[in-house]
């Protein structure tokens, strides 16, 4: 299967989930009061969270030695034997450590609710193992097909729930979302078990335990710093009510992430390959041509956002969640942080993850200072001052170590200057002028949009817009 056919079966898993999650909200920001969507949000980080914790590295693992050793089956067995028995024993701890955090956070839900809350823990930290195993394998179809499951439930449970529903019966669907979602895929990865394999060397198996070592510490501390690690502060600081309003800005922001990230899986997938393969400067090019590629869809994204904000929150949430749009536009600028996703993989796998592990360490010490410091005087505006900082910085530190290690032309220097300067122009706009007319938004998105489309360039020096439309041409599309 091709690297495009992979990147759009990545893209399609992506929409599917992503698109479904926000729907979700929406429906529950319409159906819930504020409080219990707030309950319902940080029980989703709750139970995100916790797998990240009980994970230990063996999502990052297995996705990246599967890719890697795709040419080698024996090998692949080997490796498959000793993720099941993890698979199974680190989901049932999943479930455990939830547990334990509802009971230290008392929500509210519990322990009337705890057995739902189990199931939907252990069965969601189960699906994300397989999930992460499928990408290994290339076999971004059955995660499409997982996704589309686990979505059309999601959205079914939702809309039908009774008018007198509470969050109990949110997580219920949930859980049976996750389960029938765990279950695609499971005949595949368990293939392997049944293969004769090969005893893996042990210095191979010392890099698969330092690798997923250090993918672990960095996916927890990523989790903190791209996700909603604030979201225990707010809690405490803040209450319920300000957890909702800031689980909708970071859901809608959520939503642009995953929009700039869609067919990543299938490109991250053959980037390892390549890397394994020795064909480093053919990684890099691709890298650096995606970056490009991504530089266009976040300018765009972002603009967007920072215009239609305010009358996106109000259509989609209902006018109670207009206090969220400041949040939002702050939360937006962070988005140039993702043009470097590309580079983070290549370095993780060329440090062995010890990069990306250092970086988001101190990305998460900056987030939390930043949060703490912030927070009381701004409310949450500060944390969402405190999250975009955060990943900017480690954005900066990226760009900085990639040039040292691959060299300057792995990344595009011009480009990120160029989405920059008009983001932080129209955010500054938008600061300084207030509340514009919906013609006045239009003509500043145009202008911008438009702007920012002419000045961004390939690694050929080729507008990316002519690039584009020739590469269009070449394929027929």
């Amino acid at each position: 299967m091709s690297i495009l056919r992979h990147s759009a079966w990545s893209a399609a898993a992506g929409i599917v989930l992503t698109g479904s999650r926000f729907a979700v909200v929406a429906i529950l920001a319409r159906r819930l009061s504020q409080g219990a969507l707030g309950q319902y949000a940080y029980a989703q980080w709750l139970v995100d969270i916790s797998f990240l914790f009980c994970s230990l590295g063996v999502t990052g693992a297995i996705s990246r030695f599967a890719a890697q050793y795709s040419h080698a089956p024996l090998l692949l067995s080997g490796l498959f034997r000793r993720w099941w028995p993890l698979a199974i024993g680190l989901s049932l701890l999943t479930g455990l450590a939830v547990l334990c955090g509802a009971w230290a956070s008392r929500l509210a839900m519990f322990p009337e609710d705890a057995p739902s809350l189990l199931v939907w823990a252990i069965a969601s930290a189960f699906w994300a193992m397989q999930t992460a195993a499928l990408v290994g394998l290339k076999r971004f179809d059955l995660i499409f097909r997982a996704n589309t499951i686990a979505a059309a439930v999601m959205l079914t449970g939702t809309a039908l729930l009774p008018s007198a529903a509470d969050i109990a019966d949110v997580i219920k669907v949930m859980a049976l979302a996750c389960i029938l979602a765990a279950t695609v895929g499971s005949s595949t990865t368990k293939t392997f078990l049944y293969l004769r394999s090969v005893d893996i060397d042990p210095s191979l198996w010392r890099v698969v335990k330092t690798y997923a070592g250090n993918t672990w510490i960095s996916s927890l501390v990523a989790s903190l710093v791209w996700s909603r690690g604030e979201f225990p502060v707010i809690k405490s600081a803040l209450g319920d009510l300000a957890v909702a309003q800031y689980a909708v800005a970071i859901t809608t922001c959520g939503a642009a992430i995953q929009g700039v990230m869609l067919g990543l899986g299938g490109v991250g997938a053959h980037l390892t390959s390549l890397w394994g393969q020795g064909r480093k400067e053919e990684a890099l090019s691709l890298s650096r041509s995606v970056m490009d590629l991504q530089l266009t869809v976040i300018g765009v994204g972002a603009l967007v956002l920072l215009v239609f904000g305010d009358q996106l929150l109000e259509f989609v949430y209902s006018a109670s969640y207009a206090a969220a749009a400041p949040s939002l536009r702050v939360l937006t600028l962070g988005l140039l942080s993702l043009s470097v996703s590309t580079q983070s993989l290549l370095l993780q796998i060329e440090t062995d993850g010890r990069f990306n592990r250092d970086s988001l360490l101190v990305g998460v010490a900056l987030l939390y200072i930043l949060v703490a410091a912030l927070i009381y005087h701004w409310g949450i505006l500060g944390a969402a001052a405190a999250r975009s900082g955060a990943m900017i910085f480690i954005a900066m530190a990226t760009l900085v170590w990639s040039g040292k290690v691959f060299g300057s032309r792995s990344v595009s220097f011009a480009n990120i200057a160029a989405v920059s300067c008009v983001l932080i122009t129209v955010f500054a706009i938008q600061v300084r002028v207030g509340s514009l007319s919906f013609t006045e938004r239009v003509v500043l998105f145009v202008i911008s949009s438009g702007g920012l489309l002419l000045a961004l360039r390939d690694q050929n020096g080729q507008q990316i817009l002519r690039t584009g439309y020739g590469w269009l041409v070449r394929n027929r599309i």
